[in-house]
């Protein structure tokens, strides 16, 4: 059945660079994560490399007085990698966005532009953040640009049908090191999947190296049983 999802999900990426979808105003932020209080992980399962899951969590808190969403990735061991923090009246739109340092420490991004999804089949949204790398006097440039690509699609998770969104994201991530003055950057793209009243619910590389679809959800409970 994975194996199956995965192809689907193949076909799906195929299928959206043919097929015309619709000119519809669609609001991103109902197949955005849903807003809980409670602390919510997305397990997501690699179909190609079975060993590599990937966990999302998000909840809803406090920030400055205001309500945010909080939305944390971690690896398999349960290490926290990056964390984003939304407006919960604005959930295609990042407030905050932080990263693991070398010491292990957490590190607020330098952020010049916020988008996170695009607010319609027409519009594009851009996101341009830098921080810390693992190396030293090296900095990371992150700059993505998401474009809705299918806004016509379903997802099956547990036996229900949810309406879904594909999005590409297109990707340059730039090393500069502020010692010699010296860069490289990395081009590349990701497809996403949205389910409306979900999140994302499955993405995968352009080059189809990997791809990771949401396996199971983790109450609050059964998260912190694994701490």
């Amino acid at each position: 059945m994975k194996k199956l999802s995965a192809f689907l999900f193949l076909l799906m990426i195929a299928a959206a660079c043919t097929k015309p979808t619709t000119s519809n105003q669609i609001s991103l932020e109902e197949y955005f994560y849903p807003l809980k209080q409670e602390k919510t992980a997305y397990v997501y399962l690699d179909t190609l490399q079975p060993l590599d899951e990937k966990i999302h969590l998000f909840y809803k808190g406090k920030l400055k007085n205001e309500e945010v969403l909080f939305l944390e990735a971690y690896k398999a061991n349960i290490r926290l990698t990056e964390g984003y923090t939304f407006k919960v009246n604005d959930s295609v739109s990042v407030v905050e966005h932080m990263t693991i340092d070398r010491w292990n420490q957490k590190r607020r991004s330098f952020m010049r532009a916020n988008g996170y999804l695009p607010g319609s089949q027409q519009s594009d949204s851009y996101m341009n953040v830098s921080f810390p790398s693992h190396i030293d006097s090296v900095s990371t440039f992150y700059e993505s640009k998401k474009s809705c690509i299918n806004q016509d699609t379903n997802f099956v998770f547990e036996g229900k049908t949810y309406p879904a969104i594909l999005v590409r994201d297109s990707i340059k991530m730039s090393l500069y090191n502020s010692f010699n003055g010296k860069g490289k950057s990395n081009i590349f793209a990701t497809n996403n999947l949205y389910a409306k009243g979900l999140g994302l619910v499955a993405y995968a590389s352009a080059d189809n190296k990997y791809l990771h679809v949401l396996s199971r959800i983790l109450t609050q409970k059964e998260w912190e049983a694994l701490q």
